[in-house]
């Protein structure tokens, strides 16, 4: 009987231990480097302040003290000053402002499926608790335990794993708009005045 309660403390310290390491570390090691935050002003990452105003999407690095804008009508503003497009460019600002668009949207989202996803978890870990307790039971043993924790847990994991394929499609996203910033850079000269774009 005191080895079958030693598996059973032993078993809820490593569900919480995995739910708490599951959570907090899947597959954003390799963006630990950057600081994110959503919030009423935008979303900013490291110095770069990124926010809609009416529409107007506004870049800004907050270290620096730079910007560029871009109207709802793609009408490009870098550090305040109008800046006259011929077609071509404002194609490409144009572009640039529906990417930066879908990408943020793109990333709201993911980030709620992951924050349910995680709630998701927290909840399983709960629920292994309450199975634990189940094993008190003549009706229920260890492996009913482990089948009923790993089929909920196949669950989770399923959607964990459609969250990442999304995040894999945003990072490709995000590597097309880098690519277009090159270009843009170097087909709107005004552009060039901001080191960081």
């Amino acid at each position: 009987m005191k080895n079958r309660y030693t598996y059973i403390v032993l078993f809820v310290v490593l569900c919480f231990f995995a739910a708490d390491l599951s959570a907090s570390s899947r597959n954003h090691d390799h963006h630990s480097d950057l600081a994110f935050h959503f919030g009423m002003d935008g979303l900013t990452i490291d110095d770069i302040n990124i926010d809609y105003d009416n529409d107007d999407l506004t870049v800004k690095n907050t270290f620096e003290k730079t910007s560029f804008k871009i109207s709802a009508d793609y009408e490009l503003y870098v550090n305040g000053t109008y800046i006259e497009t011929n077609s071509e460019q404002k194609k490409l600002v144009e572009t640039m402002y529906r990417s930066i668009d879908e990408i943020i949207n793109e990333a709201k989202e993911i980030g709620w499926q992951g924050a349910k996803v995680g709630a998701e978890g927290a909840k399983l870990g709960l629920q292994a608790v309450v199975c634990v307790f189940k094993l008190l039971s003549s009706n229920y043993d260890v492996d009913d335990l482990e089948e009923e924790i790993e089929r909920k847990a196949e669950k989770i994991e399923k959607k964990a794993e459609i969250i990442e394929e999304r995040a894999e499609i945003l990072e490709e996203m995000a590597i097309e708009l880098s690519e277009l910033t090159k270009v843009m850079k170097k087909e709107i000269p005004a552009l060039q005045e901001l080191s960081w774009f």
